[in-house]
């Protein structure tokens, strides 16, 4: 008789620490999870913040090869008048 109320209780155990474990094992795995979606949601705030900050800080590139093919003919212009003073 003994021996069988003691199987009981030592099954109790061993199943109560298996349902701590468990639990502790959850508990970590869900602040992991907690800890890791906490960081791609800060890494999609900073992504929008910079793409609004884009425009702002950085030439578009239409823009920039209008400038560019500006400054080219104000050059190409100079050089013409250079050219035609020289020849004079």
């Amino acid at each position: 008789m003994m021996n069988d109320s003691l199987g009981i209780l030592n099954i109790m155990d061993s199943q109560t620490l298996l349902n701590i474990a468990f639990g502790v094992l959850s508990a970590a795995f869900g602040w992991f999870f907690r800890v890791v979606w906490e960081a791609q949601q800060e890494l999609q705030r900073d992504l929008r913040d910079l793409e609004k900050g884009l425009p702002h800080a950085y030439v578009l590139k239409p823009d920039y090869e209008k400038d560019i093919s500006d400054i080219k003919n104000m050059l190409a212009k100079i050089f013409d008048k250079l050219d035609h003073k020289q020849d004079k």
